[in-house]
């Protein structure tokens, strides 16, 4: 009853004729709910929306953001989840054994839940395109972030690579690998929160030459190694590099220079990184895979260095506590052996005082014999 109340103000009846039926609850509740739908309704209605430059499966596709060696990203309207949509289409010339790998990997990665990975809604072929569709972000990716703004501060790097560094985790616990990690491929929300996107080159597949983007790939891919979560760790650093520096730790005019810079073992200036970033960044760039913190080393690396202030700021208070205290025993102390001086001195007096009276006393109740049977004044004694 409450469903058919909901929807009968979106199907063209009068806001009476859904409060003029059932109890008082259920009129309560169907006026609410034919607002709420009338509402979803007219925001997404079909007429309200620009003509779709076509159609893929169920999805009406409206522009173009953006084009990448994978393929070409559209703004898309979902009519069954009723919401804006990004759709990822793969370029038909990448071949159908790769698109389908893609797509497996996709749906496993539309397996995972974390805020700060892309949520993946789904993937299929379709017109002889394989493609994903996903959360639409309002935001930027870093890369343009960087052009626009510059590099951004430690503590700005720090918070983004703590919450990517635990996507990451999730990632390889999972068995996953991204493949792709770079400044392009990490979207921040409005919000300032990051976002990891683009899986789509992280298979792992080995023969099918260079993967991911070769800018931030690690040296043991340029050799036709087989992508490891080691790799993503290496993508990972070369991203936070690029995120302080505005620049890539290694760069060249080409991929066989790159390629050859790597193989000479590149040497990175690692000046402009300041503080403990410097040495996360150094771990995650060597050039050797074994010697790469997993994931999960790098983010307890980064916790600590996030609550390495708050830890700095607790021992400054119990050391101040204990400075008062110290102040405050030493004062009473002080006070203490004062008042212990200043009660020995008090008794001193008092019993000086009290040895005069009873001398005066003494000598007033007994007189000297000499005195005896004459007047005695006080005076004299």
């Amino acid at each position: 009853d409450l469903e058919r109340l909901a929807g009968s103000l979106a199907d063209g009846a009068s806001m009476d004729d859904v409060t003029q039926s059932g109890s008082a609850a259920e009129r309560n509740l169907g006026y609410l709910g034919a607002i709420a739908d009338a509402f979803r309704n007219s925001r997404s209605s079909s007429e309200d929306r620009p003509d779709p430059l076509f159609e893929w499966r169920h999805l009406r596709v409206e522009t173009q953001l953006g084009e990448g060696g994978f393929g070409i990203v559209y703004h898309a309207y979902d009519p069954i989840l009723r919401r804006r949509v990004a759709l990822k289409l793969a370029r038909p010339e990448r071949g159908s054994t790769r698109d389908d790998l893609i797509i497996a990997e996709a749906r496993r990665m539309a397996r995972l839940r974390h805020p700060n990975i892309l949520a993946i809604h789904g993937a299929d072929r379709h017109n002889d395109m394989a493609g994903i569709w996903c959360d639409l972000i309002d935001g930027d990716t870093l890369k343009q972030r960087i052009e626009r703004d510059g590099p951004l501060n430690g503590h700005a790097v720090l918070q983004m690579a703590t919450l990517l560094a635990d996507a990451l985790r999730l990632i390889h616990e999972r068995g996953l690998t991204h493949g792709d990690i770079k400044p392009s491929n990490v979207m921040i929300r409005v919000s300032g929160e990051p976002v990891l996107m683009d899986f789509g080159a992280g298979s792992g597949m080995p023969g099918e030459g260079v993967l991911g983007s070769p800018i931030v790939m690690a040296p043991e891919l340029f050799k036709g190694d087989s992508l490891t979560s080691a790799s993503d760790v290496y993508s990972f650093g070369a991203m936070l590099y690029y995120a302080l520096t505005g620049e890539y730790p290694v760069n060249a005019k080409n991929l066989d220079e790159l390629s050859a810079k790597h193989e000479a073992g590149a040497d990175i200036d690692f000046g402009p990184i300041q503080g403990e970033l410097r040495d996360l960044v150094q771990q995650c760039l060597q050039p050797e895979a074994e010697s790469r913190p997993s994931a999960a080393d790098l983010l307890s690396q980064l916790y600590r260095i996030t609550e390495a202030p708050a830890r700095r700021r607790r021992q400054l208070a119990i050391s101040a506590i204990i400075v008062s205290l110290s102040v405050a025993l030493i004062a009473s102390s002080v006070g203490l052996w004062q008042t212990s001086k200043a009660r020995q001195q008090a008794e001193a007096e008092r019993s000086s005082a009290q040895s005069s009276l009873n001398f005066v006393v003494d000598m007033l109740e007994a007189p000297r014999v000499e005195s005896q049977g004459t007047e005695v004044r006080v005076k004299e004694v």
